[in-house]
């Protein structure tokens, strides 16, 4: 299989992967959220894989689906079409494409045993709070309004009544923002570090599969198509000077 196909491939194989994985939960947050079982982790480890470009093309891909899921789930209702937009854009396509991002510390010079492992975990943990970010920016802006109630009929343990005694308008709802999204991102963050760790661990002590790695790292997705056709040149020029000319009977090179 050459590396397009190859690129083209995986990367089918683990968006889908995570898409599946998404659906296998623990038991949701009341208003959206839920700790999942790795779902994130075939992302980043495209990112890790063929480089963060490439991994953002696929994390924007997840996120599509993500958020045809979530449509069918009714998770737009009663809100206006502006916050629509913002949701889809926060909640959606930025957070879930950065996590193609997860690569930006492993390069062609740094694979190895050692270092691959950390590097991949390192920027796991980075994409994850980056969409732990986006999340809270966005529960900020269109739910900030809920967050005193939130502390009063749900959150209501001594931590709960200390940020309400503690803090009013914009901070109380940057707060609330952070703790519900924290609830379950934080989870993420640490199942998916320790994933992709664990993965690239694996990868990096088979042979075969470290080899690939190393060869597909930062390619340009038309990397192996120009080769083909370099070679497919290569063979055609290597046939013409071995032919024999048609007025003379002479090859090129005997003529020369």
């Amino acid at each position: 299989m050459e590396k397009r196909e190859f690129r083209i491939a995986l990367s089918g194989i683990m968006i889908a992967l995570s898409f599946v994985l998404s659906f296998i939960k623990l038991p949701g947050l009341p208003y959206g959220g839920s700790v999942t079982l790795f779902s994130m982790v075939p992302i980043v480890f495209l990112g890790c894989v063929f480089g963060p470009a490439w991994g953002l093309f696929c994390g924007g891909i997840y996120s599509f689906l993500q958020l045809l899921q979530s449509t069918g789930s009714n998770y737009f209702a009663g809100e206006s079409a502006g916050s629509v937009a913002l949701m889809i854009l926060l909640d959606f396509v930025l957070a879930f494409s950065v996590l193609g991002l997860g690569g930006m510390f492993v390069t062609k010079k740094n694979i190895s045993k050692t270092r691959a492992p950390f590097l991949a975990a390192a920027g796991a943990a980075v994409v994850s709070l980056l969409r732990y970010l986006f999340h809270t920016i966005s529960g900020f802006i269109l739910f900030g309004k809920y967050a005193e109630w939130f502390f009063e009929e749900e959150f209501t343990n001594a931590f709960g009544q200390w940020i309400l005694a503690n803090f009013k308008g914009n901070k109380l709802a940057l707060i609330y923002s952070a703790v519900y999204n924290g609830l379950y991102m934080i989870p993420e963050i640490i199942i998916t570090t320790i994933g992709i760790f664990v993965i690239m661990i694996v990868l990096m002590n088979v042979r075969s599969l470290k080899k690939r790695i190393v060869a597909e790292r930062n390619q340009p997705f038309f990397a192996a198509k120009k080769s083909t056709e370099k070679s497919a040149e290569k063979s055609k020029e290597a046939e013409t000077e071995g032919a024999p000319d048609s007025r003379t009977g002479k090859t090129e090179r005997q003529s020369s």
